[in-house]
């Protein structure tokens, strides 16, 4: 299976207010109440590629493999787009020959997966130069002595050439069982999964002349467990079931970049950085 798609995101907002109205029912009468504004929002674009495919042997043994090519506006020309495989195996271990004999599993699945998405963060510009004349000039003075201004363009904010898609990574393993001629079911998944080159804005220092820049850095990791149980049986006429669903979470922040700035005054170290406090 392979397939193609392509969006467009944009948006407008639009606000009016009045105050002062003779009536409650009334419009105002004073045209300086009238206030209202509104804008454009940044477009971003889309564009991906992506296939599957699935392999079974014996039907006991199935293999499936994914990837996508995923392209967005985001991003500058070298990094706009992002390559992201996935791949799962699963052993129906019930359908094996040793388990012919057994009645105690209606059905046991393992299932080993890996994968990995992209995210490109809400729509930015922030991967091209930003360029400005608002406040800047160039002071000399001509042949007379006289002083002259001439304006000029700037950079305005410190951008990062090789800012990419951040990766979110998955890996997990499955285990579903079925009891009691189908009637008891129940899952039990572990999974890790990893947010890499993190999008945020990282703290530069001062001597750059920039505050920050929006860049990848860090590593979140969330890793726990997931279960779910269900009976099902019926009586009579009447059918019932309970379901039961859970999970655990644990979540250790890796790296988020080192802070090498501070507002306090004086100075200092931390973990054998120095930092300079203005």
């Amino acid at each position: 299976m392979a397939g193609y798609s392509a969006s467009k995101y944009n948006g407008q907002n639009q606000n009016i207010s009045s105050k002062d109205f003779p009536v409650p029912t009334g419009m105002s009468q004073d045209l300086s109440t009238l206030m209202g504004g509104g804008g454009l929002n940044r477009e971003s674009r889309m564009q991906s590629y992506f296939g599957r495919a699935i392999y079974s042997l014996l039907d006991r043994y199935v293999v499936t493999g994914t990837v996508r090519r995923d392209g967005s506006s985001n991003f500058g020309a070298g990094n706009r787009y992002g390559t992201f495989p996935s791949a799962s195996v699963l052993w129906r271990i019930s359908e094996e020959e040793f388990m012919k004999k057994q009645s105690f599993f209606s059905k046991l699945n393992l299932r080993l997966g890996w994968g990995q998405v992209g995210n490109a963060g809400n729509s930015t510009n922030l991967s091209v130069d930003q360029l400005s004349s608002a406040r800047i000039a160039y002071y000399f003075f001509d042949t007379n002595g006289q002083p002259v201004i001439a304006p000029g363009l700037a950079q305005t904010q410190e951008i990062d050439t090789n800012l990419k898609w951040e990766t979110n990574e998955t890996k997990n393993v499955n285990l579903e069982m079925e009891f009691l001629k189908n009637s008891l079911t129940l899952s039990v998944e572990y999974f890790v999964r990893d947010a890499k080159d993190l999008l945020l804005n990282r703290i530069l220092r001062p001597s750059t002349g920039y505050s920050s820049v929006y860049t990848n850095a860090g590593q979140i990791r969330n890793s726990g467990f997931e279960f779910f149980a269900t009976y099902q049986k019926k009586a009579g006429d009447w059918t019932y079931n309970i379901k039961l669903n859970g999970s655990t979470l644990k979540n250790k922040v890796i790296d988020v970049g080192d802070p090498i700035v501070s507002s306090a005054a004086g100075v200092g170290t931390n973990d054998g950085w120095i930092k300079w406090y203005l």
